[in-house]
């Protein structure tokens, strides 16, 4: 392998790693966001802004909550028209016999992550909602965020964030896998067509006895004197 290709892989990997890490980093900012804020709306209805307020929630929060909501349509934008191509590449392909058609691919892709995000994403609301009450001079609430009776609503609000971020995340790749997918597949039936079409015969060369003992076309060689 050239220095040249080996900085290559090792560039590729570590932009993997870095879309790997980054994007459920994003959907647990998503889950977190859209649960903080729908929590209190249920909790306090129309006083919701004022209890944000009294909790220590000034406009960084403000500015931090519209950023994630920004970049959020930004990324549906952008999975939008990467589905679009794809399906453009895909079409008319058939689908019968792909590991990724079946619905249990997109549950098997839908529970695991809904879990890990509920389970980060209420850690992180733990842990803000504590700090940002201590900032606020009020008494930190603790774990009661989630146990006490008047905050009942939390945890069923972000187990179905969670559920409904993480279903977009998991449906966006098993169609864009299942795409794909089709695509090679296409791609590789059309190589392995193709290669006895194009595929040259192998030159035919007599063994060199035959050449020399074979006697050459035309009239018979002179008769020694």
């Amino acid at each position: 392998m050239t220095h040249a290709a080996a900085v290559l892989r090792r560039e590729l990997l570590r932009r993997e790693l870095l879309r790997r890490s980054l994007l459920p980093a994003f959907l647990v900012a998503v889950a977190f966001a859209l649960g903080h804020q729908i929590t209190y709306v249920v909790e306090y209805g129309s006083n919701a802004g004022s209890a944000l307020a009294r909790s220590g929630h000034d406009l960084q929060w403000t500015v931090a909550v519209a950023s994630i909501a920004l970049l959020s349509i930004m990324l549906v934008a952008l999975a939008a028209r990467q589905l679009n191509r794809l399906s453009g590449q895909a079409r008319g392909l058939a689908d019968a016999g792909s590991r990724r058609s079946s619905l249990a691919a997109l549950v098997a892709d839908t529970v695991p992550l809904a879990l890990a995000i509920v389970v980060v994403s209420l850690i992180g609301f733990v842990i803000v909602e504590n700090v940002e009450y201590a900032a606020a001079g009020l008494v930190s609430p603790g774990l009661t965020l989630l146990l006490s009776p008047e905050h009942q609503v939390t945890l069923i609000i972000f187990e179905l964030v969670s559920l409904a971020v993480a279903f977009v995340a998991a449906l966006y790749r098993w169609r864009r896998d299942l795409l794909v997918e089709l695509i090679e597949r296409a791609r590789s039936t059309f190589l392995r067509r193709r290669a006895p079409r194009g595929a040259r015969p192998a030159a035919l060369t007599p063994p060199a006895c035959s050449i020399v003992r074979s006697t050459p076309p035309g009239r018979a060689p002179p008769l020694p004197a």
